[in-house]
């Protein structure tokens, strides 16, 4: 499609990857072609990996014939697990327990939350409600966005920490970016860059450059690939004095699916050697309920792990996904899993607005398809 009329689905030859051109991948593609012609989406990568072995790696648009495997998207939450990794590896790196309480190193920190630790927010158990995203926080300066994440609300549930799960939208990003600037005396971006590079390892380290942190004005151009989603940051503090460089969570965090897929790939392989065997992908948090999402949910430390086994309204991935599955989807179109049990890695970015449940549809029909494609 991509250069190519909507009615037309034969894609440019510059655009055919590693296994689309002998069509392995029916299903798959077939439901990819769906979305576009139904204006889900304009832009839809794919990747999967088995084994370490590249299996499809899908770029798929309407009217763009720049559009390619490597464009970037803004990664959403996403890139959380990124983040999770980067804590965990500079903690060790330290001597940090994830034990630590966060009244040690968060001095905004309010005295609701004295009690929860490193821990407790990577793996979203703060004892606190969630605060909600919006494009105001790209526009303010870092010390407000610390100081607002560190603040508990009269409206929001207090309970004790690791006691009650609630997702963090927000407080992840910054409690967690504020945290790995203190251990690592560098921005959270140029740790991100360091994390990612060490992930991919020197197989994949060429995917290294489909990864950019930061504020990067024009995002069609410089940050968000040739997907056309455009990141306008302006206001106090987001540039020049602002120690993250503009880097504001994961509307500021890019990259391909193919590059977030072989990252996830590589925490799965390389964290017992740079985590000191602290597994992200263990389940650190087992059937709890979760306040945001409504169900049962277990968690990794920074990552969602498949918890079908609690009931089929805790499916985080799909149905064919196997428990040990792990990985992070977002409110919109881009996700990521791996499924050790079958050596799979899956990466999906795509750049529509869909309401929630028009997004899980459409991520779990991608997954379902590539299950379904591998037999």
């Amino acid at each position: 499609m991509s250069g190519c009329s909507m009615s037309d689905t034969t894609v440019p030859d510059e655009h055919h990857t590693i296994e689309d051109t002998g069509y392995r991948f029916p299903a798959t593609r077939a439901f990819v072609e769906h979305a576009l012609r139904r204006g889900w989406h304009r832009h839809i990568q794919v990747y999967v990996s088995r084994q370490g072995l590249p299996q499809l790696d899908l770029a798929l648009a309407t009217e763009d014939p720049n559009f390619g495997p490597g464009s970037m998207f803004p990664l959403l939450c996403v890139a959380k697990p990124l983040l999770a990794f980067a804590v965990v590896q500079a903690c060790d790196r330290t001597g940090t327990e994830l034990a630590t309480p966060l009244a040690d190193i968060a001095k905004h920190l309010d005295p609701q939350v004295h009690g929860a630790r490193i821990l407790d927010v990577l793996t979203h158990q703060m004892g606190v409600g969630h605060l909600p995203w919006s494009d105001a926080w790209l526009r303010r300066s870092w010390a407000s966005c610390i100081e607002e994440a560190c603040r508990v609300g009269s409206e929001d549930a207090a309970a004790k920490p690791a006691e009650f799960a609630c997702y963090q939208e927000v407080r992840f990003w910054f409690i967690l970016a504020e945290l790995l600037s203190q251990l690592t005396h560098v921005s959270a971006p140029e740790a991100l860059h360091e994390g990612t590079r060490d992930l991919l390892g020197r197989g994949a380290a060429g995917l290294s450059s489909e990864f950019a942190f930061g504020a990067k004005g024009n995002g069609s151009s410089e940050g968000a690939g040739s997907s056309g989603v455009a990141i306008d940051i302006r206001g106090p503090g987001c540039r020049g004095e602002d120690i993250q460089a503009g880097w504001r969570g994961g509307m500021t965090s890019f990259g391909s699916a193919r590059a977030v897929a072989e990252t996830m790939r590589g925490l799965q392989e390389q964290e017992p050697l740079v985590c000191n065997h602290r597994a992200l992908s263990r389940r650190w948090r087992q059937g709890t309920y979760d306040e945001y999402f409504r169900c049962v949910r277990d968690w990794g430390l920074g990552v969602m792990i498949e918890s079908r086994r609690w009931g089929s309204e805790s499916t985080v991935f799909c149905p064919e996904a196997s428990d040990s599955a792990f990985g992070h989807t977002a409110r919109n179109s881009v996700a990521t899993l791996v499924d050790p049990a079958l050596g799979l890695a899956v990466g999906l970015a795509a750049d529509g607005v869909l309401n929630d449940l028009a997004n899980r549809f459409f991520v779990r029909g991608v997954l379902r398809a590539v299950y379904k494609d591998l037999g």
